[in-house]
Order: C-alpha cells, then sequence, then structure tokens
C-alpha cells in the first residue's frame, strides 16, 4: 500500500502490476486490489492487472471458488480501470545454472545436509562436498563447481533443485501482460487488443481451459465482472485469449483497448494543452488549443486508433466562447475543451451463418 501511494505523484505508469500480491491472505489482496482500482479512477492515468490467488495450482473442478472469491474481493469502484487474467504461466525464464545451494535455507548447508546425506544412510561423498562448502580449501571451490559435485553425487538434491526450478518458473501473469501490452503498443497502438497474441517464453498452463469454461469466466451473470483467460490451443500453442475489463456489463468500458486508448487521448491532450497555461485566454488561442488537438487526433485516426470514413466522423473538438465556454468561465481563468472521439471496439465475436443455396441453371 506504501508503494501504490507513492504511485499518486507518478503520472507516467500507464499499468500497475503486483504479482506479489497473490502471496497475501484473500483479504489483504482484496484491500489492495479495491486501492489499486480506485487510485487508478481517481488518477485516470493507469490500469491496474491483477492476478488471481489459486491461480497457481488450480483444481480442475472447485478452481471456480478461486474466482469467486477474487469477483467478490474488487468492490464496485473504478471497474473498468481493472483487468485480470487467469491462470498462473509455466516460464523458462529460470534455468537449472539459476538455482543452487546458495538459494536453499539461506545458503546454510547444514539444514540441507539431512535431506540429501540423511544420517541413517550417509555417503561419504556427499558428506565431503557439504564439508568442503562449509570450509573451503585453498584455492576454493566455485559455487558452481561445489553445485555440479552435488547434482552428480545427490539424486535427492538433484530432484529439490529439479522441483524448485518448476515451482519458481510458474508464475502470475500480470507481469507477462504488462509485456504483451507494451509490444502491442509500440507495435500498433493502445487501440489494439492484446489479444490472441502469443507470450515469449511461456511453456506451459496449470490448467487448460475449454471454451465453456472461458465463457464463464469472461461474463458472470450474478457480478458482471469479466475475467481473460491464457489458453492452449493445439498448433498454436499458448495465447493471450481476452481483452476485457472487470466491468463486463459496461457497454462502453467492457474492453481494455477502449479504457486504454482513451487514457492515451485524454492524457496526451492535456500534458499538450500545458504549453497554453497563461496564454490569453482568446480566440487565438482557442483556435491553436483546437489546432493543437485536431492534428493529433488525426495522426491517431489515420493509424487506425479511431473510427470513421473520415477525420470528421472520427472526432470532433470545439473550445470557445459561447460553445464550451461561458463569459463566467473566462473571468474565472478557466479555458474548456470538449474532445469527441469514436474510439475502436475490438471484434471479440465472429458469427459465421452458413446457408445451402439451391444449384442453379447457367
Amino acid at each position: 500500500m506504501a508503494g501504490l501511494y507513492l504511485l499518486l505523484n507518478e503520472q507516467e505508469p500507464t499499468m500497475y502490476i503486483c504479482p506479489e500480491a497473490t502471496l497475501l491472505s484473500v483479504a489483504d489482496n482484496s484491500t489492495l486490489m479495491e486501492a489499486m482500482l480506485q487510485q487508478c479512477s481517481n488518477m485516470g492515468t493507469a490500469v491496474s492487472i491483477f492476478d488471481i490467488i489459486g491461480g497457481k495450482a488450480p483444481d480442475p473442478i472447485q478452481y471456480t471458488t478461486d474466482i469467486e472469491t477474487f469477483r467478490n474481493g474488487t468492490g464496485v469502484v473504478g471497474l473498468d480501470y481493472g483487468t485480470a487474467y487467469y491462470p498462473f504461466i509455466g516460464i523458462t525464464v529460470m534455468q537449472s545454472p539459476d538455482i543452487d545451494y546458495t538459494n536453499l535455507f539461506g545458503g546454510d548447508v547444514s539444514q540441507l545436509a539431512p535431506i540429501i546425506n540423511p544420517p541413517t544412510n550417509p555417503d561419504p561423498n556427499i558428506n565431503a562436498i557439504l564439508n568442503n562448502i562449509q570450509n573451503p580449501g585453498n584455492p576454493p571451490l566455485t559455487v558452481a563447481q561445489n553445485n555440479s559435485a552435488l547434482l552428480n553425487a545427490s539424486r535427492t538434491y538433484s530432484q529439490v533443485i529439479t522441483y524448485i526450478l518448476a515451482d519458481t518458473n510458474l508464475l502470475p501473469a500480470s507481469a507477462a501482460m504488462a509485456g504483451v501490452i507494451t509490444t502491442t503498443d509500440n507495435e500498433v497502438g493502445p487501440w489494439q487488443a492484446p489479444a490472441n497474441t502469443s507470450i515469449v517464453g511461456a511453456a506451459s498452463l496449470p490448467i487448460n481451459l475449454t471454451d465453456t469454461q472461458q465463457a464463464n469466466l469472461n461474463v458472470d451473470a450474478v457480478s458482471g465482472k469479466s475475467i481473460n483467460s491464457i489458453r492452449f490451443f493445439n498448433g498454436l500453442g499458448i495465447l493471450v485469449w481476452g481483452a476485457r475489463t472487470l466491468d463486463g456489463n459496461d457497454q462502453d468500458w467492457r474492453y481494455l483497448p477502449v479504457r486504454r486508448t482513451l487514457i492515451f487521448i485524454e492524457q496526451s491532450c492535456k500534458l499538450a494543452a500545458q504549453a497554453y497555461i497563461y496564454q490569453p485566454n482568446d480566440k487565438n488561442t482557442w483556435e491553436a488549443v483546437t489546432s493543437m488537438i485536431g492534428s493529433f487526433l488525426t495522426t491517431v485516426w489515420k493509424e487506425g486508433g479511431l473510427m470513421g470514413a473520415s477525420a470528421s466522423e472520427a472526432f470532433s473538438v470545439a473550445c470557445g466562447l459561447g460553445t464550451t465556454m461561458t463569459g463566467d468561465d473566462i473571468l474565472n481563468g478557466f479555458m474548456n475543451v470538449v474532445v469527441k472521439v469514436a474510439v475502436i471496439h475490438p471484434a471479440e465475436f465472429i458469427v459465421i451463418t452458413f446457408q445451402q443455396q439451391m444449384a442453379a441453371s447457367s
């Protein structure tokens, strides 16, 4: 929570992620998620990407309980500024050389010794290696040399390292999704849905969701809170399969790219308009601001970020006395700009209808 509050003074971050929050209790995680959504809603600069407790080792049948618990813990405020992904992802980032005896018991091999070299069945070779680690010779062996010796001498030690490696490589999806979203932003723009795309380094999933199971995550009849799936498809591999916010019942804000596009446009316009602070609040300034924002939105439209056959159909910008401001606004130092945009919604469902046509004579 202290780290979250620090972000109140930061306008640059566009995504909040806390993968470690899955280690919290359900109650503490709920408190954190509600605070993140509240802050994102108040600031209007970022979205929160959540993970679901239980997504690391879901029960094939009872996993829905974890989903329900998550939905009950996100509150009702700022749902359009949040998104969630399920389940965790098995990755290949950590490799065998990254795990050794220094990672176990804080590097205290005296606690490791009874496991790999039990007193009831001692192995002199293992005992010699452990003694050498605790009392290094001259010159001392490196950690890699000692670790290699232990792997060769102890099958139990090798199994422990393999298990730990598999466990550490099964991680919450939020950090990976932040990378996917950033890549999509750089290649296309925030209006492109970060879905139907692979995750670099993803190797496995703890549960393979079906179409029916995924549909239940997408839409919840009770809470209306949507959860995006990460799924495995034969011939395609592991794909991100969803781009919804938590506010699944809201027609305007149910899609993540819509929310992020509006954040992008709003923040860009605000930053650009700062150049006109303390300029005369007259027609010349109004036209300059309108032209500047219009030029920016035209570029967004040309890049495919807005709908419409022409720029005039894609957006409109208004600023002036009698349209967006009153005389009192001008006397009080306010310059009001009204921007309307037609944001693109992703094609989430593609419906194909087949009809049989009777043969006709030529």
